[in-house]
């Protein structure tokens, strides 16, 4: 019997004769199947968020390069720093594992448990470096927030889609741990195709926050780095994917500082001089009463 993978057909044959012997020889066929459709699956997600966390690497550079031109707050920065070494190294384990050659074992007829091994050791890696890349945008984004000219720095979307890739991440993790070896129950292979179509729905959540971050983070450039920090001529190009590692490189080595300046302090400044205006007017009309006052009394007494 055949079966057609994309484009090509793989075929499995039953040397058994009897009824029962087949029935159970193609149960376990199907089961090789949607194991097979299932891990194909999973490689094709690992593909996906390799790619996206190249963009959070962008992001935690973007990061830790402009919190260099503030006034040192050691926290922040060192864990933005941290991201940023950690992603930078995960980028690199995943560059080194998801590559044409390697993404062919998730794609042959035996999946072997190395496989499974290999592809949770990298999630595990995934999911450590996201929680990281959350806690350190979350951190960012808190002080940008509480200074009036710095809350244009912060990366729109950034967050949101770090919590979501997170989650997507978790749950795949989670998913294969419970993919194990089956002995062709029904119940089985229902399991293994509900679990295949929702790594196509986790494929979309990778696929929608790359589309969105991407997007975002080629306005940010436009608007904050190329107007800010660059003397030469940007183009939309320059702030690409991977492209606006070379921007950033020029801009971490430039001396620049960029102050804290809140609203709160103009604020209280100018409730200060409102609060003094209304005693000293206060001040003046008990005077212009009391001197009516006395000029009533005076008159009256004659």
């Amino acid at each position: 019997m055949s079966y057609n993978f994309r484009d090509r057909a793989d075929s499995f044959d039953f040397p058994t004769t009897t009824q029962a012997d087949f029935h159970q020889q193609q149960q376990m066929t199907k089961v090789q199947i949607f194991e097979r459709v299932y891990y194909r699956g999973t490689g094709q997600y690992l593909i996906s968020l390799k790619r996206e966390l190249s963009v959070f690497y962008d992001i935690l550079f973007t990061y830790a390069t402009l919190l260099k031109k503030i006034p040192p707050l050691r926290d922040v920065d060192s864990l933005a720093i941290t991201a940023k070494i950690y992603m930078e190294s995960l980028e690199k384990d995943f560059n080194d594992a998801i590559t044409p050659k390697n993404m062919a074992r998730w794609d042959q007829r035996g999946i072997d448990q190395d496989i499974k091994e290999v592809t949770l050791l990298l999630l595990d890696a995934a999911v450590e470096g996201l929680e990281l890349t959350n806690k350190s945008i979350n951190c960012t984004h808190l002080l940008f927030e509480n200074f009036s000219n710095l809350s244009g720095l912060a990366i729109p979307e950034a967050l949101n889609k770090s919590r979501a890739v997170l989650h997507s991440v978790t749950r795949v993790r989670n998913q294969l741990r419970l993919v194990q070896h089956w002995s062709g129950t029904d119940e089985e292979l229902i399991y293994l195709e509900e679990a295949s179509q929702r790594l196509i729905g986790e494929q979309r959540v990778l696929r929608d926050a790359f589309l969105v971050l991407e997007g975002s983070l080629i306005r940010y450039f436009l608007r904050v780095i190329a107007k800010n920090f660059h003397t030469d001529e940007i183009t939309v190009e320059d702030c690409t994917f991977i492209y606006r590692r070379q921007l950033l490189s020029v801009v971490q080595y430039q001396c620049i500082v960029i102050p804290f300046d809140t609203e709160q302090e103009h604020q209280e400044s100018k409730n200060k001089y409102m609060n003094t205006g209304i005693i000293l007017i206060l001040a003046f009309g008990l005077l212009m009463s009391f001197a009516c006052l006395r000029l009533y009394d005076l008159v009256t007494s004659r």
